[in-house]
C-alpha cells in the first residue's frame, strides 16, 4: 500500500483572501500530482489553514476540488487543518482503477498532546484490502511565534504520540483477543500496520531519538519496531514513523526542492511510503476467501502446457536455422 504525505502549510488567511480560488488550484494540484506521479493510495495532508481551523471553518467544501469529486469515487476526512483523501479513480489508469484500496473502518479521535501549544494528533483506522489494517495519525508540532518550542519538547510529544498509536493499536488486538468481538467487527483478525505523518518539526536524527524510549528491548526487526524514514532532502519535519510493515520512499515532485512548490513557499516535500506486510487471506462479507490446492490433475495439465509450448519453441528455432541455410546455399 502506498501513502503519502505533505505539510501544505497554508494559512487561514489564503483559504478566505482573494487568492481563495488560485490557493484551491494548488491544493487540488498537489493531491492529483501525488497520486498520479506515485501511484498512491492515500494521501495525508496537515496545515491545511489554522490551527484547529481548516477548510471547514472556511466554510470551503473539499468536494469542490475536481479531484476529490464524488463521481470519480475518492474518499475524504477532514478534522480541523488534516485531511486524508484515498481511492483516487480520476487518477488512476484503467489498468490501475481495479486495484486494491483503503476502506476507512473507524476514528480514534484526535488526542492533545501535553504541551502548552497543545498539538492535535489525530488517528484514523483503515482496512486495505480487507488484509491488513492501517493505523494512522496525522500530527503538526508547531513553533507559535513567541513560544519556545524546544528540541527536547519535541523529541518528547513525538515519543507521547508514537505511545499514544502503540495504544490505539493494542485495542485494536484486543477486539481480536476477544471472540464476542468477532461477529461485530470482522476486521479484528487483520494484522495492524502503524504510521505516522504530518510534520513533527524534527529531522531524522531526532525522528530516531524520539522512537528509542518506546521500542521493543527484545526485538528491533521492523515487525514490531518503530523505524523513522525521510526524505532525500531531509528537510526539517520531513519525515515518517512505520511500525508493522517495511518501507520504501517513493518520491514525489512537489514541495520546496522541485518547480512545483505547492500553496506557498514554504520549506517541506511531499513524499509517499510503499509499506510492504503479511497479510492475511482476503475477507469479504465476513468471510474468508479459502485458497484452493492445485489438484494433481491440474498439475499434469501445467505440465503437459509447458512441454508443449517448449516443443513448439524448439520447432521454430529448428525451423530459423533451416531458413538461414538455405539463404546460405543460394548466395
Amino acid at each position: 500500500m502506498r501513502v503519502g504525505t505533505f505539510n501544505i502549510g497554508a494559512m487561514q488567511s489564503q483559504l478566505n483572501g482573494k487568492n481563495k480560488k488560485k490557493v484551491l488550484e494548488n491544493v487540488n494540484r498537489i493531491i492529483f500530482d501525488a497520486v498520479r506521479d506515485a501511484r498512491l493510495h492515500m494521501m495525508s495532508l496537515c496545515e491545511l489553514g489554522g490551527y484547529k481551523e481548516g477548510f471547514q471553518a472556511a466554510g470551503i467544501c473539499p468536494r469542490t476540488l475536481p479531484v476529490l469529486n464524488p463521481k470519480f469515487g475518492a474518499k475524504l476526512s477532514i478534522t480541523q487543518n488534516y485531511m486524508t483523501c484515498w481511492n483516487f479513480q480520476s487518477c488512476a489508469t484503467e489498468a490501475d482503477a481495479s486495484q486494491p484500496g483503503f476502506k476507512k473502518l473507524r476514528d480514534l479521535g484526535v488526542f492533545v498532546l501535553h504541551h502548552v501549544t497543545e498539538p492535535q494528533l489525530v488517528i484514523e483506522v483503515f482496512s486495505f484490502n480487507n488484509q491488513v489494517k492501517l493505523i494512522k495519525g496525522n500530527l503538526h508540532i508547531r513553533i507559535p511565534t513567541g513560544v519556545n518550542v524546544t528540541r527536547a519538547v519535541r523529541i518528547r510529544l513525538t515519543s507521547q504520540a508514537l505511545n499514544q498509536m502503540d495504544l490505539c493499536a493494542k485495542q485494536e488486538q484486543d477486539r481480536y483477543n476477544d471472540a464476542s468481538q468477532h461477529s461485530r467487527y470482522n476486521d479484528a483478525s487483520q494484522p495492524i500496520v502503524l504510521l505516522l505523518v504530518g510534520d513533527t518539526n524534527l529531522k531524522r536524527s531526532g525522528g530516531e531519538e524520539a522512537v528509542q524510549p518506546i521500542q521493543a528491548k527484545s526485538d528491533s526487526s521492523w515487525e514490531s519496531s518503530w523505524h523513522v524514514h525521510s526524505t532525500v532532502k531531509g528537510l526539517g519535519g520531513d519525515i515518517a514513523y512505520v511500525k508493522g510493515a517495511n518501507a520504501t520512499l517513493v518520491e514525489i515532485s512537489v514541495g520546496a526542492s522541485y518547480e512545483f512548490r505547492g500553496v506557498r513557499n514554504d520549506d517541506h516535500d511531499a513524499f509517499g511510503l510503499e509499506l510492504c506486510c503479511y497479510g492475511r487471506p482476503a475477507v469479504y462479507d465476513g468471510a474468508i476467501q479459502p485458497v484452493v490446492a492445485t489438484t494433481m490433475a491440474e498439475k499434469a495439465a501445467l505440465k503437459e502446457a509447458a512441454e508443449e509450448k517448449a516443443r513448439q519453441e524448439q520447432r521454430c528455432t529448428e525451423m530459423r536455422h533451416q531458413a538461414l541455410e538455405q539463404q546460405t546455399k543460394l548466395q
